[in-house]
């Protein structure tokens, strides 16, 4: 008869582990995976005539409103790294992004979360076009951008010194 473990979570962790919480790096790879994937199938859509331009615009647009909302603390449903995804998220973005953030902010009404989310979108697009359909080039095409994105809204990625 062996030792019997049961895992315990202390209780200051508070919600770290619930899936909503965009702190846990499950939740925002699953999170920036799912606006992926979403896009990923409305540009095959796209590509095979079964949607119109206008139409795949307007969902482009939903989606990157949805998912800046989650990751901007606009979402009641998910629970935010306090300050972080409110506040410091912004600037972080707006200084990573640069050209490409002055470029879109207008259009977004001077939210970088929503920019970023479309670079991503656009980032995609491109790859999907030079990847011919090979999701192995396509995945290790994207690898970065999605890497950065997780990084940046769990506010783990590599700042210069």
């Amino acid at each position: 008869m062996g030792i019997q473990h049961e895992e315990v979570i202390p209780e200051s962790f508070g919600g770290a582990t619930a899936d909503n919480y965009l702190g846990s790096p499950a939740v925002a790879a699953r999170l920036i995976g799912q606006f992926c994937a979403e896009v990923e199938a409305d540009i095959t859509s796209l590509c095979k005539g079964l949607v119109s331009g206008a139409s795949f615009s307007d969902g482009l647009v939903a989606k990157v409103r949805r998912f800046a909302d989650i990751f901007s603390g606009r979402d009641p449903e998910y629970q935010t790294i306090k300050g972080y995804h409110e506040h410091t998220l912004r600037f972080r973005l707006m200084a990573d992004l640069g050209e490409y953030w002055q470029s879109h902010r207008a259009k977004w009404n001077d939210d970088p979360v929503c920019v970023m989310f479309e670079w991503l979108a656009v980032t995609l697009a491109e790859k999907v076009k030079l990847s011919d359909g090979d999701d192995m080039l396509l995945g290790v095409m994207m690898g970065p951008a999605v890497e950065y994105c997780t990084k940046v809204v769990l506010g783990t990625e590599r700042r210069a010194d």
